[in-house]
């Protein structure tokens, strides 16, 4: 928050330019990122739920990465940044993959619960029903 702050009065009074949308954006996803690191810390428990925990984040990852097939953007010139990014989602659901999970049993149990999930994101489209307006809104 303190960061945010800093950022964002600096921004106001130094470059005079409110991005008011940007800086309640941002302000949720500061106030919401302890309660994220609450929900990892507790995924490395044992037992079913702390697995079912672990797998939604990749999940998120998964449907994510997937899904920017389909990304627009502006200039044709840069159409060659969609694999690169699908490879970045790729580095980070196996580093959540490796790193996270307490044993590899563990490990065997949250990967397919993950790709499931991410089937049945991708079908129905969760991410674009929950933040298919974001670019319009920001």
């Amino acid at each position: 928050m303190s960061l945010l702050t800093v950022y964002y009065l600096y921004t106001v009074f130094f470059l005079h330019f409110v991005p008011m949308k940007e800086i309640i954006f941002w302000g949720m996803c500061a106030v919401a990122s302890p309660v994220c690191a609450y929900v990892m810390w507790y995924a490395r428990g044992n037992g079913s739920v702390p697995s079912l925990v672990l797998s939604l984040p990749i999940t998120a990852l998964l449907s994510e990465g997937y899904q920017l097939r389909d990304a627009y953007l502006p200039e044709n010139t840069h159409y060659y940044l969609i694999p690169i990014l699908m490879g970045i989602y790729l580095i980070m659901v196996i580093v959540l993959l490796f790193f996270v999970p307490t044993s590899r049993h563990k490990f065997f149990i949250i990967l397919p619960i993950s790709i499931m999930l991410s089937f049945i994101m991708i079908y129905f489209n969760v991410l674009g029903r929950l933040f298919g307006g974001l670019n319009v809104v920001l």
